[in-house]
This record gives structure tokens, C-alpha cells and sequence, in this order.
């Protein structure tokens, strides 16, 4: 049984990685996330783009 279903992992791996689509990602940037937390006016946001052929865009 576990020859089976690894057999059929290793068959369907091919189609979750072609099925893999772009992902975008935002973070919001501020002193409360540091560690330690800081008291802070900075503020920021950062776009992150991770492209179906693992290429990063920023």
C-alpha cells in the first residue's frame, strides 16, 4: 500500500508544479513589527511579485 501511494505522489508531482501560479505578496512596514517593537512615524509598504518561473519582482 505505501508503494502505491508513493508511486502515485510521484506521479502527480509533475502536475502540481506545472499548475503553480504567480503570487503576489504585500507587506506593510512599521516600527511594531521590529523586534523589539519600537516606537516609530516611519511607515512603509513593500509589493512582492513571485512569478510562475520563480523569478522575484519588486
Amino acid at each position: 500500500m505505501r508503494g502505491a501511494i508513493l508511486a502515485l505522489a510521484a506521479a502527480l508531482l509533475p502536475v502540481a508544479e506545472g499548475a503553480r501560479a504567480q503570487g503576489v505578496h504585500n507587506a506593510q512596514l512599521n516600527g511594531g513589527n521590529e523586534v523589539p517593537p519600537v516606537s516609530t512615524g516611519g511607515k512603509g509598504v513593500g509589493t512582492f511579485v513571485l512569478n510562475v518561473d520563480d523569478t522575484l519582482a519588486y
